[in-house]
């Protein structure tokens, strides 16, 4: 059975960066946008629900510097487009895995109950690398995840609703870029989680998308300074 990593805790250059924007960033899209057509949501959350982010890991601890990015960027994006009424916030979560006996143990349902909320939007994140080698100064990210969303109340996995691997979102990858400046990993870790929460949070309500040029899941998704 493969091991799976409750994230609770960052690397500290990522901690710092919780609060952090991107507008280093010129654009995320790079396609043709003149032509847009209508993405139907994968699933449409009931109304008014409290949704629970819990990101976890198939990897090792010490590769996961994204939970807190990631969440709190989901969180934001699933409150803006009024996929949910309201959002844990990860600072719940975190001191929660300070207090819980057994937190690791605990099945997603029995984390959002205890956190008063509805539904628990589970992110298991199979590959986030910012380099294809820790020194140098070349980076290549690649962000692959599988999301699915829990009812708190059912204790069940309602989408997808086959199979256990959840749905996987069209991953983040980025061509080579070279840069050797103190503060770049930084802003590079968070662009990554800035794209893949959009994703993610666009499989949950209709929106538009390029009609002409490559899919998401295929663009370049830099645009460097």
């Amino acid at each position: 059975m493969r091991r799976i990593v409750r994230i609770v805790s960052m690397l500290p250059v990522v901690a710092a960066l919780s609060l952090a924007s991107c507008q280093a960033f010129t654009a995320w899209i790079v396609a043709n946008t003149q032509t847009t057509k209508k993405v139907e949501a994968q699933y449409e959350v009931p109304k008014g629900k409290k949704i629970l982010v819990l990101v976890e890991s198939s990897l090792s601890e010490t590769d996961q510097p994204v939970a807190r990015m990631l969440t709190e960027r989901l969180n934001k994006r699933l409150r803006e487009s009024k996929v949910a009424a309201e959002t844990v916030p990860y600072d719940s979560l975190l001191n929660m895995s300070a207090t819980a006996a057994g937190f690791a143990n605990m099945r997603p349902a029995e984390v959002g109950k205890r956190l008063k909320a509805d539904m628990v939007c589970y992110v298991l994140v199979h590959e986030f690398r910012l380099k294809d080698k820790e020194l140098g100064h070349l980076w290549r990210g690649q962000f692959e995840a599988a999301v699915s969303m829990v009812d708190v109340e059912s204790g069940r996995q309602v989408w997808p609703v086959a199979g256990h691997e959840g749905y996987w979102v069209d991953p983040v990858r980025t061509p080579p870029t070279m840069d050797s400046s103190s503060e770049y990993e930084a802003v590079f870790a968070g662009a990554l989680c800035d794209e893949m929460a959009d994703r993610i949070a666009k499989l949950f309500y209709e929106h538009e998308a390029p009609a002409v040029g490559e899919e998401q899941g295929s663009r370049d998704v830099w645009s460097g300074y």
